[in-house]
């Protein structure tokens, strides 16, 4: 779902089945960046970043932004550290 404030009026709904490849981040959140010269910051919510793999999603995604919105300044992201090993993950994060 993508939700930007009053930026995007519809709610926009992509259904990606398990194990299904071919979508890339540009394509998922195309609609949320039609605008996307009046965004100026980001939440980004994530509940369970924990995995390499989610970080370098979180990665990719950031990446993204920085690239199509040319007026950001900030991105916020907002995690749950109780489910964080003692793996380093806190550092993986704070490098993002």
């Amino acid at each position: 779902m993508c939700l930007l404030n009053s930026l995007v009026s519809d709610t926009v709904r992509i259904d990606i089945k398990y194990g299904e490849t071919g979508h890339s981040y540009s394509s998922v959140f195309q609609k949320c960046l039609e605008d996307s010269d009046k965004i100026t910051s980001v939440d980004i919510e994530d509940p369970y970043l924990y995995h390499d793999y989610q970080i370098k999603n979180l990665v990719r995604l950031c990446e993204l932004l920085v690239l199509k919105c040319k007026n950001l300044k900030e991105i916020k992201i907002t995690t749950n550290k109780k489910n964080w090993k003692k793996d380093g993950t806190s550092e993986k994060v704070s490098d993002v």
